[in-house]
């Protein structure tokens, strides 16, 4: 082998194999403590304050923090953070600076404790796919002639799969949420060996449990495929009215109110604040505040009533656009998951099935493959997450159907055709 050929292996080999294994571990290890304190201590706490004067609070106080942040500490124009990424993946003159990380990390932070409804995924995603960015930047010797978004693309995957353990969803998730109606192969070797390598770490560290550890996992029956299509169209007609609500307080808190930021953030905030005690009155605790994992073991374990489904259909339609438009940080695919699990866990309430899990399921992956355009990702994420892989057909059929229902419209305002 010549010396030429032996660089050329060399070099492949660090770009393709070992430095995404490193950033794998190294993004493993971050998020997984990044979800350790906020999901298992402060978010353990919100939800067991019982008391709702603060409930009614703390949501203005989060969006005022985080604004505050957004506007006046680090200026920002995006705060979903999976935006930035779509960003940089399309444009060369967007890249992702380490010297933001901290403050963004900061006003997730804040939003989240303050019962913000913003998903872990964003500053996870965002978070790998700047140190993967990072490390590339610096070791340009290792990467000439690389695609330069490959280490930030991998990284991104890693963030994702250790969130949530789920390996497969997130090399396909970051690869296709760039785009609309297709997917891309980019980076894939380096998605591949980050995300394993990742999952493998948090593994390690958290246990290698799913997300939702499903009791029962049952085969599904006739029936359950005559819903799902059912069940695809109204969570993409749904999704249009989600995405409607969200641009039109996006539209107002940058129009009527840009000027008065702070004014709008207290405004959404107690909009968010009433919406929780009305929850909490209900519930006994405030689901539409946080990512939603409390809101989906609740809806996957029980089946409630239709006046139920309702009020936290309509506080959850609600909060995470009231959250974004008043200054709130974070991701928004879960929160369009908890959207979902809510549409599936109605058809419990006429529809007989063995396990009051598995149309909720079907609902989640429908919801997120009409409102993030990503049906391949929301598909597996329902199976991964769950453990469940009897849910891939009915969730394949009704994830379609909704794509199809939702148009062309969803959360993302940076995904290309």
């Amino acid at each position: 082998m010549s010396n030429k050929s032996l660089y050329k292996t060399k070099k492949s080999f660090i770009a393709n194999l070992l430095a995404p294994a490193v950033v794998g571990i190294i993004v493993a290890g971050v998020v997984s403590l990044m979800d350790f304190l906020i999901r298992d201590i402060f978010l353990f706490y919100l939800f067991n304050l019982n008391s709702l004067l603060l409930y009614f609070i703390l949501p203005a106080a989060g969006l005022i923090l985080s604004s505050v942040i957004t506007q006046y500490i680090n200026p920002t124009k995006e705060n979903r953070l999976t935006e930035d990424y779509i960003m940089a993946y399309h444009y060369h003159n967007k890249p992702l600076v380490l010297s933001t990380l901290p403050w963004k990390m900061a006003a997730t932070l804040v939003t989240i404790v303050g019962g913000g409804c913003v998903g872990l995924e964003g500053p996870s995603i965002y978070l790998g796919a700047n140190i993967g960015e990072t490390i590339q930047k610096r070791s340009p010797k290792n990467f000439h002639g690389i695609d330069p978004r490959s280490l930030m693309i991998a990284g991104a995957s890693a963030g994702f799969a250790a969130l949530f353990k789920a390996p497969l969803t997130a090399v396909i998730f970051v690869l296709e949420v760039p785009f609309k109606s297709k997917m891309s192969s980019r980076a894939l070797l380096p998605s591949l060996i980050s995300s394993s390598f990742s999952y493998l770490t948090a593994a390690f560290l958290t246990g290698h449990e799913p997300l939702f550890s499903i009791k029962a996992s049952v085969n599904f029956e006739l029936i359950t495929l005559l819903f799902a299509p059912v069940i695809g169209i109204v969570c993409g007609l749904s999704s249009r009215l989600f995405v409607a609500v969200l641009n039109l307080l996006s539209n107002l808190g940058k129009g009527l109110f840009s000027k008065y930021f702070i004014i709008y953030a207290l405004l959404c905030g107690i909009a968010i604040g009433l919406l929780g005690v009305a929850t909490t009155l209900v519930f006994e605790k405030p689901l539409n505040y946080g990512p939603g994992y409390n809101a989906i073991r609740y809806l996957i374990e029980n089946k409630i009533s239709f006046f139920m489904i309702a009020t936290i259909f309509v506080a959850r339609l609600f909060s995470a656009p009231l959250t974004f438009s008043g200054g709130g940080t974070g991701g928004i695919f879960f929160p369009l998951a908890v959207m979902g699990v809510v549409i599936g866990a109605f058809f419990n309430v006429f529809a007989a099935s063995p396990d009051v899990s598995f149309y909720p399921l079907i609902g989640l992956s429908s919801f997120v493959a009409a409102g993030y355009r990503t049906p391949l990702a929301a598909v597996t994420f329902a199976a991964e997450t769950t453990g469940n892989p009897y849910v891939l057909i009915p969730a394949m059929i009704a994830s379609a159907f909704a794509f199809v229902t939702a148009g062309k419209k969803g959360v993302s305002e940076e995904q290309k055709d």
